[in-house]
């Protein structure tokens, strides 16, 4: 049976080759940008770290304000201030941890005292619980705590690219 399907499909090929050709390729297309679209949505949901528990994430970047019984005309948007963020989320009980991070990533100035060459790097604030969130790994050093927040101690945690950058090597 099998084989009379490939005999049969061999004929029609032969018959009009254009027309197959287009058609052939037409199916290949279709099913190729289909498989494109999965998977880059399955790349993008997908829980791998530093977002190991994506599935279980909210993401709030951005507020919007308007008057009281004012029409859609008026108002503004813009990101989320810490202290808003930090009255409206950070008592909740429901989540297991609310974490506070910066979305824009501003650059800053990173040396050491020896070297007068500057480099520029993308700084991140976060919080405390940052480091309850999302799963990140340490060569050296440990995340600061909530202690050293709370005292507003200036802490850094740096990237293994920009201890390469600024001290020439990761360790």
């Amino acid at each position: 049976m099998i084989k009379q399907y490939l005999i049969q499909a061999w004929r029609l090929l032969k018959e009009n080759p254009l027309l197959s050709s287009i058609s052939i390729i037409g199916t290949a297309l279709a099913i190729c940008m289909i498989m494109v679209m999965v998977m880059s949505h399955e790349v993008e949901n997908a829980s791998a770290p530093p977002e190991s528990n994506r599935d279980r994430m909210l993401y709030m970047k951005f507020a919007n304000s308007r008057p009281k019984g004012d029409s859609l005309q008026s108002g503004s948007s813009g990101g989320l201030a810490y202290e808003l963020a930090k009255e409206g989320f950070k008592e909740l009980q429901t989540p297991e941890t609310v974490s506070i991070a910066t979305i824009y990533e501003p650059s800053a100035l990173a040396s050491i005292p020896a070297n007068k060459k500057a480099t520029s790097v993308s700084i991140k604030l976060t919080d405390a619980e940052f480091w309850e969130v999302f799963d990140l790994s340490f060569i050296a050093g440990k995340p600061y705590t909530k202690v050293d927040v709370d005292a507003g101690l200036r802490k850094v945690v740096i990237t293994e690219g920009t201890a390469r950058k600024v001290f020439g090597a990761t360790v």
